[in-house]
């Protein structure tokens, strides 16, 4: 068995592989490996059962990990279901014919093998309260919790200063509500990831990514990829719902397919690190499937955010008369949303945590 060299560039990205020749831990950092038997693989397997080419890792530089099969049903995931496509969370893993490709984790102890048992891990017991106190009621009152507090008052600045400007200035507040926008854009799309990605390891508490905001390649990365997936997602069923001829009935129909399946897509791009993640209908809906009504709550979440955002448009007109009862509904439909915004992101990573790793 050949495997890559290994390196400290990516720590925490442990792996290993269990067949009938034992355990065989490596570190990776990002980047494609191939999976199979022949010797120009980057991870060459020498197991009956493992092709020639058997699959492709790829690991993004957030540490997203995807495993696509090269064969038809030359993959399984952790419920013996043939997959085209894994994505393996920390404590995860996957089997090749009958080899299995795991990955390593604080927060998840590594499968027995029917093979080869892995030796037992004890986790520390601050790690395992942490992952077990995970319930649903956390997303209610996480957005006000340290770092997510600071990160919604940053964004509800972002997103209201130009109320605040004098009307002569409107050629300037023109120009820097352009920059604002874009700005609050890439905050709020990176507080959502960060959301996500640390409650997927159990953390309590987001590392506020700012810096995130300020790198200049990795914002047109995060702005085009969560553009392009709203605008297939919600774009285009909103232009066919727009049109006159499509009957009433129609309309609710393809309104609500973005409602239960956009965040879903959107979980998938985030964990994978790959826009095409939220566009591969299989993986999304056997993800919605894992819990299903778990994930029902999420859309109501989702429903009840749209439905608060047009309650306060028809409510605007009335107010547009008094302009310190314009700008107070304004900041709250502002609040209203960043909210619920961090509460369905804080949603989908436990949804994740609990739903769609192995464990």
């Amino acid at each position: 068995m050949k495997l890559p060299k290994l390196n400290d560039i990516h720590p925490g990205m442990q792996f290993y592989i269990l067949s009938t020749s034992g355990k065989t831990e490596f570190d990776l950092e990002a980047g494609q490996y191939t999976i199979g038997s022949s010797e120009d693989n980057a991870i060459q397997v020498g197991h009956e059962t493992v092709s020639s080419h058997h699959a492709v890792m790829d690991i993004s530089d957030g540490g997203q990990v995807l495993i696509k099969s090269l064969v038809p049903s030359g993959m399984t995931d952790s419920d013996g279901d043939d997959q085209e496509m894994i994505t393996l969370f920390p404590g995860d893993f996957c089997s090749i014919g009958q080899v299995t490709v795991g990955r390593e984790s604080l927060v998840a102890t590594p499968p027995n093998h029917p093979i080869v048992s892995a030796p037992e891990k004890r986790l520390p017991q601050q790690v395992v309260s942490k992952a077990e106190s995970k319930n649903w009621t956390d997303i209610f009152h996480y957005p006000f919790r340290e770092d997510a507090l600071i990160m919604m008052i940053i964004l509800l600045v972002l997103d209201n200063v130009l109320l605040f400007v004098p009307r002569f200035l409107f050629l300037a507040a023109a120009f820097m509500g352009i920059l604002l926008m874009i700005l609050f854009a890439i905050t709020i799309l990176g507080t959502v990831k960060e959301i996500i990605r640390s409650t997927l390891e159990a953390e309590d508490n987001l590392k506020i990514p700012l810096a995130d905001s300020f790198d200049l390649e990795g914002s047109k990365d995060l702005l085009l990829k969560y553009f392009l997936l709203g605008l297939v997602w919600i774009g285009s069923t909103s232009f066919i719902a727009g049109r006159e001829e499509v009957p009433l009935a129609l309309k609710f129909v393809v309104m609500s397919i973005p409602i239960i399946m956009f965040p879903m897509a959107v979980l998938l791009v985030v964990l994978n690190d790959n826009l095409a993640a939220g566009f591969y209908i299989p993986a999304i809906i056997r993800s919605i499937l894992r819990a299903p009504l778990a994930y029902t709550g999420i859309v109501a979440l989702a429903a009840i955010s749209i439905g608060l955002e047009f309650l306060l448009d028809l409510l605007s007109p009335a107010f547009r008369e008094n302009k310190i009862l314009e700008i107070m509904l304004s900041i709250i439909g502002s609040f209203l949303s960043i909210y619920t915004t961090m509460m369905i992101a804080r949603a989908l990573g436990l949804y994740a945590h609990k739903h769609m790793r192995s464990t």
